[in-house]
């Protein structure tokens, strides 16, 4: 069972074209490296807004990590929907750890959750790595539905890192952790994107 507060964010229609370069590389930590690159091969009118998440097992031993759902909180999962991100302007200013938003408008779940989670499980074996989607169009409201009080992200040039924390994966059904499951919080490289128009988002954290 998780719970979590979300600080909400409503969507101005946000058309933005991200352009990644600049990078800072990602770090290891307890052996798993995660960094984020532009989804080269993405289609679609969003396709700027799809990013790809690298991850990678440096350890000499099997490790399992769970970094999406399948099923969370009455609604379909996403491989992905554990991460979280932070995009953060120009002038410094932060905007941590955007929430998990989903297909919506109407949007789910986004208060707290009190219902069934059913994690998405990776296991990697040693020097193996996998690549997964990152939609970032699940994280911002570009609907323009003003359906939760507006907060504007202003246009122009942020950087974007991801996060990825991981405590021991739990089962309602009182079975077991797999053997060999990772503990710890990575981050990602950062990517330096511009936005060409204001846009909202959801914001879990808010920065102190």
């Amino acid at each position: 069972m998780l719970s979590k507060r979300i600080h909400l964010a409503a969507a101005v229609l946000a058309c933005a074209l991200l352009t990644a370069n600049g990078r800072q590389p990602s770090t290891v930590v307890n052996g798993l490296q995660m960094s984020v690159s532009h989804d080269g091969a993405a289609l679609g009118s969003d396709k700027a807004l799809r990013f790809a998440v690298k991850f990678d097992n440096t350890l000499s031993q099997k490790m399992t990590f769970a970094p999406g759902t399948t099923y969370s909180c009455g609604q379909e999962g996403s491989k992905t929907d554990r991460i979280r991100v932070t995009l953060t302007e120009a002038s410094g200013a932060p905007h941590r750890h955007l929430a998990f938003l989903g297909s919506g408008p109407p949007y789910q779940g986004l208060w707290a959750c009190g219902g069934r989670i059913d994690f998405f499980e990776v296991t990697l074996n040693p020097g193996e790595f996998i690549t997964l989607p990152l939609d970032l169009t699940k994280y911002l409201d570009l609907s323009n539905s003003k359906q939760y009080a507006q907060a504007h992200f202003p246009a122009g040039t942020y950087t974007l890192q991801i996060e990825l924390s991981g405590p021991e994966i739990r089962y309602d059904d009182g079975r077991p952790a797999p053997p060999g499951v990772w503990v710890g919080t990575v981050t990602s490289n950062i990517l330096r994107i511009h936005f060409d128009k204001e846009f909202a988002a959801a914001v879990s954290d808010l920065p102190k």
